[in-house]
């Protein structure tokens, strides 16, 4: 310590004020925690201020599930800044290594509370910088808890690693029981697993995450597991029943290991236990919004789908005198003067004209598998070479000299290559993306599941098809095809403005 430190120290006297007591518990229901748990964390406090004659802080503080390998912890910090006010004298833990597990931040800190005339006291030996040999003791006994803290944490991490090599994942989520012994790879859990699959399926459906927490509460579903508390003072564990939570349901999409992954961290190992998705389950159950239930427009199909060429606004759904069903424009329905004459269209027919569109691409077939990144640019990229060859060959043909009628013939045969190679190209590129779009579509989608859906399940899946109809105005003796148009991209961006913006600038 240096000699302004010292002189410093000197002048301060805080022996007259309470030492606080400092508590920590790295894990609750860990062995650590287990060993020293608050109340005897405590009663270590009142013995050593007992013997030393020093009174108790009034307030405790106690950090629970926090590691000494950091001065991240609230009630730490909470009491520094105690002893930097000068309210405190001092702090006592029941050992060192509640205190601190790092060897900087401990000399650090220390150094911070003697400077400011405290004291650090220890149930397995009071440590102090003030003096060469102290110090030195200090430091080793505060570089022996790190290195054990740091052996821990490796012979941790070994064993995590060892255990998923073997294809044992850590936990056995909702749907799985622990193998048969000890770190043996998951099981399923022939009560839950179908409640599981269940909660993919309708996600996959559209169903928002609430309307699957109502399903699951309201139908004969196996309850979640109870939810498990354990008092840090006391360390018994309380078990609470709970049911179905929107929150729950989207835990458990979003859970990898349904698909027979046991991971941990960036570290995982595939098929190390039954899966209860396939990959391309859980991919589409995670990347897209569910779809609202229980709305008056239940009765219609297209509702929310369809847009006015003219002004690009959605098209409300209404009911003529007659009680027959309609789709028209809420700009022109409101009298607006920039599309006095909106779109409007039977109901009836524009339905089975998209359904028709709808079935004869999607129910006809399975779902052809979902593209990756890597195969979209590999396409990409063939378009692009293809078309260059084309420019080459069509540049080629206008410098050849006419009068060589063999050459030019060969050339034009060369520039008709090359058209029916862009052609197909661009023809595999276009399919790919539609079966992108359709990747969000149900794996098991079939005439029989979309007959047996209810109409909000079959919205959703007209909606991820076409995200944008666009209907123009006209009479109904103008045929559908001349004035709707069904596109199977969504525009940049999915706002209202941007959705209106793609709905006027489609060419007709």
């Amino acid at each position: 310590m240096s000699t302004q430190r010292k002189a410093k120290a000197e002048t301060l006297d805080l022996s007259h004020l309470p030492i606080a007591g400092y508590g920590r518990i790295s894990r609750i229901g860990s062995k650590d925690g287990n060993r020293i748990s608050m109340p005897e964390q405590r009663r270590s406090w009142d013995e050593q201020l007992a013997s030393k004659g020093r009174e108790l802080y009034s307030e405790t503080f106690e950090d629970t599930n926090r590691s000494g390998g950091t001065t991240a912890r609230e009630e730490f910090q909470r009491l520094l800044d105690l002893l930097r006010q000068r309210k405190i004298g001092g702090i006592v833990v029941k050992t060192l290594d509640r205190f601190s597990r790092d060897v900087i931040d401990f000399l650090t800190i220390l150094g911070e509370v003697e400077e400011l005339g405290g004291v650090l006291l220890c149930g397995d030996g009071d440590v102090t910088l003030r003096g060469g040999t102290s110090a030195y003791l200090a430091t080793m006994r505060i570089a022996h808890s790190a290195l054990e803290r740091e052996q821990r944490a490796e012979y941790l991490e070994t064993s995590v690693r060892a255990a998923l090599d073997r294809g044992v994942h850590l936990s056995a989520p909702y749907g799985y029981e622990k193998g048969d012994g000890r770190g043996k790879p998951l099981t399923l859990d022939a009560e839950r697993a179908p409640t599981v699959r269940h909660i993919f399926l309708r996600r996959i459906a559209g169903v928002s995450w609430t309307g699957i927490a109502r399903e699951l509460n309201e139908g004969d579903y196996p309850q979640p597991r109870p939810y498990a508390r354990r008092d840090h003072e006391t360390m018994e564990v309380t078990y609470y029943a709970v049911g179905w939570s929107h929150k729950l349901v989207k835990r458990i999409a979003e859970n990898r290991a349904y698909t027979g992954v046991a991971f941990n961290g960036d570290r995982e190992v595939e098929g190390a236990h039954p899966a209860i998705v396939s990959a391309a389950e859980y991919a589409s159950a995670n990347r897209r919004k569910g779809t609202r239930y229980g709305q008056p427009t239940d009765g219609y199909l297209l509702t929310g789908l369809l847009r006015c060429a003219n002004c690009g606004r959605a098209l409300a759904h209404t009911k003529d005198g007659h009680g027959r069903r309609h789709y028209r424009c809420r700009a022109a329905m409101a009298g607006a003067a920039n599309c006095p004459k909106g779109a409007s269209v039977s109901a009836e027919a524009i339905e089975a004209y998209v359904y028709d569109a709808f079935a004869e691409r999607w129910l006809a077939g399975a779902i052809v598998a979902v593209p990756t990144n890597e195969h979209l640019a590999g396409l990409q990229e063939a378009v692009t070479v293809a078309s260059d060859g084309l420019a080459r060959a069509l540049r080629n043909l206008a410098t050849l000299d006419l009068d060589s009628e063999t050459e030019a013939g060969i050339a034009r045969e060369v520039v008709a290559e090359k058209r029916a190679a862009l052609a197909g190209a661009e023809a595999d590129l276009a399919e790919a993306v539609r079966a992108e779009a359709g990747a969000d579509l149900p794996i098991t989608l079939d005439q029989a599941m979309y007959d047996g859906a209810p109409i909000a399940d079959k919205r959703h899946w007209l909606g991820i098809a076409f995200p944008l109809i666009v209907v123009k105005p006209g009479g109904h003796k103008v045929a559908l095809e001349d004035r709707v148009r069904l596109l199977d991209a969504a525009p940049t961006g999915t706002d209202r403005v941007a959705m209106m913006a793609a709905a006027r600038a489609v060419a007709w």
